[in-house]
């Protein structure tokens, strides 16, 4: 087929893959479905916000980095509402996976049928590990497969034409995107530190001193290119202490509550990653037999696994695994350099993935229909949109939800008038000195209506006081309306 023509129906069919798989699996933002979903309805939420002159961490409190609440802003500037964030959704998951499609291509993989087959594993992860989407995992992908990129031409330079030089531009890049994930969340950044660790590597032992520091140099400065736009914005705002204090320290702090011992058991349950952290070091120590290879392989699986062992270990966390997959897949085709041995392989790992992918998407569906008809989130939208009714438009921009859910405020096309909007009870158990944060801006801010759970919840005591000030002036099934 000719190269240009093959680009071209590469650039049609991958974004057309991405949008039918966002159509099914983006339940948060799909346009098929109505669910909110619960972290992306708090995203989507402090985007709009921005885009009315609210600032993250001073109106929103969450741990997450502030570029990620920029992209969610872009899509509230693209499209207001759910259908601009899938716009960006599908942006950013077709470029990833023309980019996946590029190094497949870095591997002498230039059959289109192949290259579109070998997305199917993919796909299948992807299905796995979504929930909802528009989460951190899924905005990390894009920087990920870019810098896996350069590494595997890098180690195929070094293997092909004997060339142990590194180009600094790349480094460069490198710290870009480790810069801009970490502000994302710090712990998706671990495939980039276990390529900059295994160039290092690679450098010392080829005594590429000169080239070593070139490289140190263009990463440090990528990552201050992209990090000081924020700090000097934080900085300007009189909160560049607190962004940093609520992304890194009180980050660290809801990552590490239940303990090391406690996460390595909960990663213990997921067997089903297991045979995609082990692939591509088995291959690469007993096939393709090249130690750079060997440690690139091996450093990229231990540090994911560590990303995900020091984590809550949700399941969306594992999107993270799919670089390991591609690894793999390109060592695959390293072993199997033979079309037919190639093509059978490919085969045998489309059919080992469509069919689970299939009872996901079944699943996906189901689990969206339920959402939208006749499940208890909806009822809560219906009971959400219930009491907003109650309180007067004018009055609108003075409510405070106390441990709603954090889709409460999607439902009811409302924002909070104090940054704790959700999740209270928790964060208070994790910084105590937050309780008393609250309190004071209960105080300050005197919100007129408060929303709470209909059944009876345990408020911290300094909290309970502010809200004994308040009459329950309407309930339903699922919220109280107090006011003040």
């Amino acid at each position: 087929m000719n190269k240009l023509k093959k680009h071209g129906l590469i650039y049609v069919l991958v974004p057309l893959m991405a949008l039918v798989f966002l159509l099914l699996f983006s339940t948060s933002t799909s346009p098929l479905s109505l669910s909110a979903g619960y972290d992306s309805a708090f995203f989507k939420l402090v985007g709009k916000g921005m885009l009315n002159g609210k600032m993250p961490y001073k109106d929103f409190f969450d741990m997450k980095g502030p570029y990620l609440f920029l992209v969610e802003c872009i899509g509230q500037v693209v499209c207001y509402g759910r259908v601009g964030i899938f716009i960006v959704q599908c942006v950013n998951l077709s470029i990833s996976l023309i980019i996946v499609c590029k190094i497949y291509e870095l591997f002498n993989i230039n059959n289109i049928i192949q290259e579109l087959a070998l997305l199917i594993p993919c796909f299948w992860l992807l299905s796995v590990s979504f929930e909802g989407g528009n989460l951190t995992e899924e905005f990390s992908l894009l920087p990920l497969l870019l810098c896996l990129y350069f590494s595997l031409k890098y180690y195929k330079n070094c293997k092909e034409e004997g060339i142990y030089k590194h180009n600094p531009k790349w480094a460069f890049l490198y710290g870009i995107c480790f810069g801009f994930i970490a502000l994302i969340r710090i712990t998706n950044t671990a495939l980039i530190c276990s390529i900059i660790l295994c160039i290092c590597v690679v450098l010392i032992v080829n005594k590429e001193y000169k080239n070593l520091w070139n490289n140190a140099v263009g990463f440090i400065g990528g990552v201050i290119l992209i990090a000081l736009p924020v700090l000097i914005y934080f900085f300007k705002a009189g909160m560049l202490n607190e962004m940093l204090y609520t992304v890194f320290v009180f980050g660290y702090q809801y990552s590490a509550e239940k303990g090391l011992i406690d996460h390595i058991k909960e990663f213990n349950e997921r067997k089903e990653f297991y045979s995609f952290f082990l692939a591509a070091p088995i291959i690469s120590i007993f096939y393709t037999k090249d130690w750079k290879m060997i440690l690139f392989a091996l450093m990229a699986s231990i540090s994911t696994i560590c990303a995900l062992i020091t984590g809550n270990n949700y399941l969306h966390y594992y999107t993270l695994v799919l670089p390991l997959i591609i690894i793999a897949e390109v060592e695959i085709r390293e072993v199997y350099k033979r079309r037919l041995s190639l093509n059978l392989l490919i085969m045998f790992l489309v059919i080992a993935s469509v069919y689970p992918m299939c009872n996901n998407v079944k699943h996906s569906i189901g689990r969206s229909y339920k959402l939208c008809f006749d499940h208890k989130s909806f009822k809560e939208n219906l009971y959400a949109i219930d009491i907003v009714k109650q309180i007067p438009e004018s009055d609108r921009d003075l409510i405070f939800s106390y441990e709603v859910p954090l889709n409460w405020y999607e439902y009811t096309n409302t924002f909070p008038c104090i940054k704790y909007c959700g999740w209270q009870n928790h964060y208070v158990e994790l910084a105590p000195s937050i309780e008393h944060d609250l309190r004071d801006k209960l105080i300050e801010t005197s919100p007129k209506w408060i929303i709470l759970p209909a059944e009876d919840i345990e408020i911290p005591p300094l909290i309970k006081e502010e809200f004994d000030k308040y009459d329950c002036v309407y309930t339903n099934q699922a919220y109280r309306l107090l006011h003040y």
